[in-house]
């Protein structure tokens, strides 16, 4: 028995340029290999936090900590458009 699961299903979605160029941010940040990885370990903590709220309320604070984390990834992503646009001028 094969110690990966084979992946044979596909999820589409669409985003914006803004969204795209965040979750690339996130994932240098966390250092995931790609977006397709980040999204997938996203929601795998999200279904493990879905348990965790029928018990002790560990994936409250994971959901927490998840928003948290995206709207620091997001003022990352402002930061760096503004310092852009500060060393142009």
């Amino acid at each position: 028995m094969s110690v990966f699961n084979r992946r044979s299903r596909m999820l589409s979605i669409r985003l914006s340029d803004e969204e795209l160029q965040q979750l690339k941010l996130v994932c240098q940040n966390r250092g995931a290999r790609s977006v397709s990885d980040l999204a997938r370990e996203a929601m795998m903590q999200m279904i493990a936090g879905n348990r965790g709220r029928n018990g002790n309320g560990d994936g409250i604070l994971l959901a927490r900590l998840q928003e948290l984390d995206q709207r620091v990834s997001s003022l990352q992503l402002e930061v760096s458009q503004l310092r852009s646009q500060v060393d142009e001028a």
